[in-house]
């Protein structure tokens, strides 16, 4: 009879365990196993990009991409859409590295071989780093979610959270007829955020004291061109029909502030060199430098915080990516640096905080 018992017990369990994962598996709310199922509606959550990116990247159809930092988060795939006439996906992934986003690059290219262009921010904040540091390797970082092992799904289609919340959300999604998949909104926070002196200030602190200028070591000069060579140009030289749109974001006033007193202007500069020169021997490659976009480093109501801006401002990075408007080229990038190095060597930074 005992024994009876425990193969119904067994038996029981897993065809409730079997019913439950069949929930996430035709729900599949962060795109693991297929696209969005026309009869739902998805909503797109900026706090699980780690999550459904990479089932965006592998299972829907485009042929062009947007990705980076938290920077690109404000982008709208309509208008880079519009401008360039293609069908594009958004995957921003706040808070990663060169390393983590070129995984992201690196997915979409072996699965859409095709693909057009790829616009891609490069942070200043990430170029000098070691070129294997990435979230990746945290113990926290979902792995179950972007590698081909079948077995650990079950961390997918068996977890609580995702069950319980990311199923749901889904469902309340559809039944309140939300967007579904709107990449003009995922991870967009420009309306929900302060701008201006106010909002900077809230979460930016001046150095108090000056430092001297320490140039770029010798071992932090291997690393960005470790970084640079591994996690970007990799990919540019395996596909030459690819364009890549890259560019370097505006930064505030307020960074170049805190650059220059914590004695690290110029190594950021000679840093910001060697990208620069590897980048442009590649014909598909297209780079883009706004630091010397004054009109918006310069004014503070562009800002919720020292290096992050509104939606305008990632709407007029794309706008200028269409027209050539601070594209940088072997003939010109020295006059280039030369402005930035002038400009904000000689700003009055004083008057930032009266």
């Amino acid at each position: 009879m005992s024994k009876k018992f425990n193969r119904v017990v067994l038996l029981g369990t897993l065809v409730l365990l079997i019913l439950i994962a069949s929930i996430t598996i035709v729900i599949d709310p962060y795109f693991h196993y297929h696209t969005p199922l026309e009869f739902l509606k998805y909503p797109l959550n900026m706090d699980t990009e780690r999550y459904q990116n990479n089932g965006i990247i592998r299972n829907f159809s485009y042929d062009a991409m947007i990705t980076g930092t938290s920077m690109t988060e404000n982008f709208k795939t309509s208008e880079m859409d519009e401008l360039f006439g293609v069908r594009s996906i958004k995957v921003p992934c706040s808070g990663s590295s060169y390393k983590e986003i070129d995984s992201m690059v690196s997915t979409a290219l072996q699965t859409h071989p095709d693909i057009k262009m790829i616009v891609r921010c490069l942070d200043y904040s990430l170029l000098i780093q070691d070129k294997d540091y990435s979230y990746e390797n945290e113990e926290r970082y979902p792995a179950y979610m972007v590698d081909n092992n079948i077995f650990n799904d079950v961390s997918y289609v068996l977890n609580k959270s995702i069950i319980c919340t990311a199923d749901v959300n889904v469902l309340l999604n559809t039944i309140s007829g939300g967007d579904s998949v709107n990449f003009d909104a995922y991870g967009n926070w420009s309306k929900t955020s302060g701008f201006g002196k106010q909002a900077v200030f809230s979460t930016f602190q001046r150095p108090s004291e000056a430092h001297e200028e320490q140039a770029l070591t010798e071992e932090e000069k291997e690393m960005v061109l470790g970084n640079v060579e591994q996690n970007v140009i990799a990919n540019i030289k395996a596909h030459p029909n690819t364009q890549f749109y890259l560019y370097v974001p505006q930064y505030s006033v307020c960074y170049w502030d805190q650059l220059i007193r914590n004695g690290q202007f110029d190594a950021m500069l000679e840093a910001e060199s060697l990208q620069v020169n590897e980048l442009l021997k590649y014909d598909n490659v297209h780079l883009f430098l706004f630091s010397n976009d004054f009109e918006i480093t310069t004014n503070l109501d562009n800002y919720r915080d020292e290096v992050h801006y509104g939606e305008w401002v990632n709407s007029r990075v794309l706008q200028c990516m269409k027209n050539g408007e601070f594209e940088i080229t072997k003939e010109n990038y020295a006059a280039y640096q030369k402005e930035v190095r002038d400009f904000y060597s000689n700003y009055d930074y004083d008057e930032i905080y009266e």
